[in-house]
């Protein structure tokens, strides 16, 4: 995974331990083993190189058929390529370089009476370099090769820079253009050399998690994770920082000085560095990284970041270990996993203090990067199954890369992986572009806060297998002014005549709020072959309106809306009842149809008392609301919990503790009886002169009665 700078030609081994494989045949251990000696560009080359004028950027090519006489399995080409048998003369002329890609290197034995035949990689990546220029044009960035045969160092992945013309992230400086026939101005950067990683018979001892089917591992030592390092050297890791000395320093570089250091925290990125936490106590310890994603600075010097949204990152020095897993060019998590050390905070203005800003801008950065896979085998081999097995492997990488690329970059950027330069992987974010849609009306189609902002957009360059997609998932947002309107997506052929006949469309809510729709396409008679255009719109569209997307997608798995309210069960607040409104007074992601605030099993559209748990749904007045939340008094406490139903008691006093509220008690400051909150057999009476306030009342009444009878006597 050795990236060479100006001054080395060939990039070196994967610094991975080599143990002993049980996969067949034995793999030996090259541990000691010498790899790839650097070659060295004089001076007056190097001078020549910064001298060349930067290319234009050039939109990818729409070739729409194959080269003849060459196979291609879902859109990896397959080169054979001849062998010497003796390293050919070292030279820089173009025009004397030998015709072979690989000469005969040592033959290893297997221990077991067998022998295996290694290849070095010398001239591989000029001659087939120069071949896949030939028969693909200059519009590739990046040729990814596999290959059938071992190699010396067929335990590693390096990348060959050729050509880079940013300025401010320290990769220019080399310019090898014409050593493969790339002219002034073409696309190619550079060559990824990924031996015999495609092949778990041979990786499984070097390749975390190898497997023949995606879901891939996407960890530090996986195949899509290492992939994501040799690419990724197009732009670093390279940058330098300004200390508090107010010295430029690559004290955050490990490996080559072209890899993270393992004591810098990156979140994770395939360059390396560790994911590390800050323990607050001069401690730190690693988070295990199963998806390996480019960090802030990567995406900065990728061109996909701008300087005002890279947070700071922090490196450990002096970190207290020592051993031979305890340096800055350690494999992440290959050394210790919690330290102790000092924290030093490195910001992007420490950056571009040392290297200055970054050229070309974020803003004139491309969002695509052209990449082509190739397969390669030795002429004349005939190991036909290793082959076709390889290659349609070889297809489901190149795929599930598509995918992981599009992750790793935080969906900045987008890997261009087919033949024709079309985009097959049909799922568009718009965090920072619109990703090849345009406007098809005369409103621009723009990218606004992560969402694309049209009346009607277009996308002619995708190239998507119908077979391989069942749904549509669309999340969007449709404005109040438009309310009542529908969205619509035509697709149509390579040739890119729209099929109007057999369009989709939905019913969005018009509130502005993002909602997850979707739509079949397994039953659609229109989605069928390979569809080469899309179009989203606004039916009916007036002056001013417009629709957001927030997302548009093409799913394996088959279209569900449980319950028809044409909001997709995959983004449905409330997939079992029907609520196109998404309606979600509370916030809680559930949507009102669906929520049981007491968790009583019945739906609070449905509940006679949502706030109380009441399964039974009694209701014995008969007035639709549930025993258990009747108020009879008014005073906002139910029933069943207050200590007086019928007289108003907010403050539920019961001085003598006897579950009858002091507003309800014919006898409220009585000391408690037991059973009703403990206490003495009988009640203390009040000294009132014999008369309690219970026997006061009939004396009272009993004075009163005998008035009234003197008084009528005396009348």
């Amino acid at each position: 995974m050795r990236v060479v700078c100006a001054s080395s030609f060939v990039a070196g081994l994967l610094a991975v331990p080599v143990t002993a494989a049980a996969a067949s045949p034995a793999i030996p251990d090259l541990s000691g083993f010498p790899i790839s000696a650097p070659r060295r560009i004089s001076a007056g080359e190097l001078e020549r190189i910064r001298s060349l004028p930067l290319p234009k950027v050039r939109a990818p090519l729409l070739r729409l058929e194959a080269p003849p006489d060459v196979r291609i399995v879902d859109d990896v080409p397959l080169l054979e390529v001849e062998s010497c048998d003796a390293e050919p003369g070292i030279t820089q002329e173009p025009d004397s370089d030998p015709s072979c890609a690989v000469f005969k290197g040592d033959v290893f034995s297997t221990g077991g009476g067998g022998e295996i035949q290694f290849y070095d990689y010398t001239w591989q990546t000029t001659v087939l370099g120069r071949k896949l220029l030939e028969l693909f044009g200059d519009e590739v960035t990046t040729y990814i090769v596999f290959n059938q045969y071992p190699t010396s160092d067929f335990g590693g992945a390096f990348y060959l820079p050729i050509y880079s013309e940013v300025e401010g992230i320290g990769a220019t400086g080399m310019d090898l253009r014409g050593w493969f026939g790339s002219g002034e101005g073409g696309a190619l950067r550079g060559i990824v050399s990924m031996n015999m990683w495609w092949s778990c018979e041979w990786g499984d001892w070097f390749q975390a998690g190898c497997t023949n089917q995606a879901p891939w591992d996407t960890s530090f030592r996986s195949l899509h994770g290492v992939l994501g390092q040799e690419v990724g050297h197009e732009w670093g890791a390279f940058l330098r920082f300004l200390n508090e000395k107010n010295i430029g320093t690559v004290e955050w570089l490990g490996r080559d000085r072209s890899h993270w250091s393992y004591w810098l925290d990156t979140g994770g990125s395939p360059l390396e560095g560790n994911d590390w936490v800050d323990d607050g106590d001069g401690t730190f310890h690693i988070e295990p990284v199963r998806f390996t994603k480019y960090s802030d600075f990567d995406l900065y010097a990728m061109g996909l970041m701008p300087a005002s949204e890279v947070q700071p990152a922090f490196l450990i020095r002096n970190p207290q270990c020592s051993g031979r897993r305890c340096s800055a060019a350690t494999p992440p998590e290959n050394g210790p996993m919690e330290i102790a050390g000092e924290r030093v905070d490195i910001t992007i203005e420490q950056v571009i203090a040392t290297m200055g800003e970054r050229y070309p801008s974020y803003e004139e950065s491309p969002r695509f990067h052209r990449q082509l896979f190739v397969f390669t085998r030795l002429q004349g081999e005939t190991d036909e199954e290793t082959t076709t097995f390889a290659l349609e492997k070889m297809g489901r990488i190149r795929r599930f890369w598509n995918e992981y690329f599009y992750e790793a970059t935080r969906e900045r950027m987008r890997a261009i992986t087919t033949v024709s330069g079309r985009d097959d992987y049909p799922r568009f974010e718009f965090t920072i572009s619109t990703e090849g849609w345009r406007s098809a009306t005369a409103d621009a189609a723009t990218a606004v806060e992560g969402r694309l902002r049209a009346q009607a957009a277009i996308n002619d360059n995708v190239e998507i297998d119908a077979a391989q997609y069942a749904s549509v998932e669309l999340r969007l947002a449709l404005p109040a002014s438009a309310a009542g309107k529908r969205v619509r997506l035509v697709f149509g052929g390579l040739d890119g005549v729209l099929d109007e006949a057999h369009a989709v469309e939905i019913q969005p809510v018009a509130d502005g709020v993002v909602r997850t729709y979707g739509a079949d396409l397994k039953g659609n008679a229109g989605w069928k072959g390979e569809i080469g255009v899309l179009r989203l719109e606004l039916v009916d569209a007036a002056a001013g309106d417009y629709f957001e997307v927030d997302r548009l997608r093409m799913r394996d798995v088959a279209y569900a809306d449980l319950d028809d309210d044409s909001i997709f069960d995959l983004g449905d607040n409330c997939p079992g009842v029907a609520n196109a409104d998404q309606a979600d007074t509370d916030g809680d992601a559930v949507g009102d149809a669906c929520d049981d605030e007491d968790g009583d099993g019945v739906l609070d559209v449905e509940d006679n008392c949502p706030g109380q748990a009441n399964a039974d749904q009694a209701d014995a007045d008969g007035d639709g609301v549930g025993d258990a939340c009747e108020d009879a008094d008014g005073d906002g406490i139910f029933d069943p919990a207050d200590n007086c139903r019928d007289v108003a008691n907010v403050d539920q006093l019961d001085l003598d503790a006897d579950g009858v509220g002091d507003a309800c008690d014919p006898a409220p400051n009585d000391a408690p009886i037991p059973g009703k909150g403990g206490g003495s057999k009988s009640k203390k009476k009040k000294d009132d002169g014999g008369c309690s306030s219970a026997a006061g009342l009939p004396s009272a009444l009993g004075l009163i009665v005998a008035g009234l009878a003197l008084a009528r006597r005396r009348d």
